[in-house]
């Protein structure tokens, strides 16, 4: 039995995909271990995958931390100052403890303590990027062991012994003279084990009589932690009785906004598996989950891109079929209301079909564990 063990750093976002990839490989006979964040300890192994905490056991939920994340220029340099490398060796011991019998490692964004394990244990390793963005730019990863005076560094790539994963159809987007050569296009994952059966009911029974365009606004993880612009304009536009609209805020966002919706129902949170193919057009941030739904569904798209990899999601879908791209700077529920119908005038995309009938075929996780499954045999 091989052993797998992964490292998944983020929001639900980046958990999603690598318990889809867990799953995956148990389907196949191996013993996986997923190290996270302590906070997802219950859903992840509510599932049946074996869980095991890793620092920096943050809480995206947090919203001074969301709000850094998401800030224009330099966030994601300060997010890593703060919260990633301050963490690093204490990430590395304990992810060597779970790693050390491991068959291969598996690593997701923001995890360096991964391709760190792999150097000090002479383990192969992999690093699954599930957006195109993820390959703008190369990293040299150092920490240093104080106490014991120990250096850990790994610095560029083995390429006999490391492929990277590219968790989107090898035509999403066009292809970057600078990018590696050990890059694997495998597809989207699509996993959501949250079970919100009286949410669902819910909306099947509002959606039973009604005639009229629905309209999904979806907030991402971290756009919920900070949220208020986002939902002040969606509360506006859901009071347009052209359509119906389905807004899914989070938990206290939902709290304080069911009461005053009239033209619709507000949620804290829907299994994208189960809510984008009701709509007819979906309003989002720019997530490469958001953005991989509406694709394998054919449903029109309206993104609000907010800073990480999200314009770029919204550009490669745009170059793909109908979308609808609204700057977040200029946003304002008239404007957002007028695409939304524009959109919806549109005719039927006969590309989204075909979009949606190749994202369809293969599943981005089977891929992966297959690629690995023949490495290690």
């Amino acid at each position: 039995m091989k052993k797998i063990v992964i490292g998944v750093i983020g929001t639900l976002g980046d958990l999603h995909p690598a318990m889809g990839i867990a799953e995956e490989f148990m389907r196949r006979g191996c013993k996986v271990i997923l190290c996270s964040s302590e906070v997802y300890r219950p859903y992840v192994e509510s599932s049946g995958i074996e869980f095991e905490s890793i620092p920096p056991n943050l809480d995206f939920d947090d919203k001074e931390l969301a709000k850094l994340f998401l800030k224009e220029d330099d966030g994601y340099r300060l997010f890593f100052k703060r919260y990633v490398l301050p963490h690093m060796n204490e990430s590395v011991k304990s992810f060597i403890r779970v790693a050390k019998d491991a068959d291969y490692l598996l690593s997701f964004t923001m995890t360096y303590f991964v391709p760190v394990t792999a150097k000090i244990l002479n383990k192969p390793w992999g690093s699954t990027l599930l957006s195109p963005l993820g390959l703008s730019t190369q990293y040299n990863v150092k920490a240093q062991e104080n106490d014991n005076k120990e250096n850990y560094e790994i610095s560029g790539i083995d390429n006999k012994k490391s492929f990277i994963f590219c968790m989107w159809p090898e035509w999403f987007c066009e292809k970057k003279y600078y990018w590696p050569t050990n890059l694997n296009f495998m597809n989207f994952v699509f996993y959501d084990q949250h079970r919100c059966a009286d949410e669902q009911e819910k909306v099947t029974v509002f959606l039973k009589n009604n005639k009229k365009p629905v309209v999904v606004f979806a907030l991402g993880s971290l756009t919920i932690a900070d949220s208020e612009n986002y939902l002040d304009c969606f509360m506006k536009v859901a009071q347009n009785k052209e359509f119906v609209s389905i807004i899914l805020a989070g938990k206290n966002n939902k709290i304080n906004l069911e009461k005053s919706m009239v033209n619709g129902i507000v949620l804290e949170y829907l299994p994208y598996n189960f809510i984008v193919n009701k709509a007819d057009v979906l309003v989002h941030q720019g997530g490469i989950g958001s953005t991989a739904y509406g694709l394998k569904d054919n449903i029109i798209q309206i993104f609000i891109p907010s800073g990480l990899d999200r314009e770029d999601n919204a550009i490669n879908s745009k170059r793909l079929v109908n979308s609808g791209i609204l700057n977040i700077e200029s946003m304002s529920a008239n404007k957002l209301t007028e695409k939304i119908k524009a959109m919806l005038s549109k005719s039927n995309d006969s590309d989204g079909s075909k979009v949606s009938e190749k994202i369809r075929s293969v599943k981005g996780e089977a891929l992966l564990v297959d690629k690995v499954l023949d490495f290690l045999n």
